[in-house]
């Protein structure tokens, strides 16, 4: 039997492991490279005035919230595609199971009623069975 963990990382929305994708680490990594060289120029600039040092760590925080915001937008885009597509599969399947069903049903039907006909047919009483 299955566990519930291994169905839950097979969910198209959960990223883990290797199922996780080189954009995601790419975007990591280029949030890491923009907080790392927002922390730079604000380190290369501290002897600059109050207002430069404010200005510069604001550039910085809309750059990296800016960055943050697409890379989210972007992986909130693909993860709902995919459970798109897995809900488009998972109902395919269930249509095809309802249509498989039907038609054992619709069998199971008609062998009923050929033996509910010769079961009639066999209480019928022959004429050389009646007792006089």
């Amino acid at each position: 039997m299955t566990s519930t963990p291994a169905l839950w990382t097979r969910h198209p929305g959960v990223r883990a492991g290797r199922r996780s994708r080189a954009t995601d680490h790419a975007a990591n990594l280029l949030l890491g490279v923009i907080i790392a060289g927002g922390v730079g120029v604000l380190v290369f600039f501290r002897h600059s005035g109050a207002a430069t040092m404010a200005v510069l760590a604001l550039s910085v925080l809309a750059v990296l919230e800016s960055a943050m915001v697409l890379t989210a937008l972007r992986r909130a885009d693909r993860i709902a595609a995919e459970v798109a597509l897995h809900q488009l599969g998972a109902e395919r399947g269930a249509a095809a199971l309802a249509r498989d069903l039907r038609d054992e049903l619709a069998r199971l039907h008609q062998e009923v009623a050929r033996l509910a006909a010769q079961t009639a047919i066999a209480a019928q009483p022959r004429p050389h069975d009646v007792i006089r």
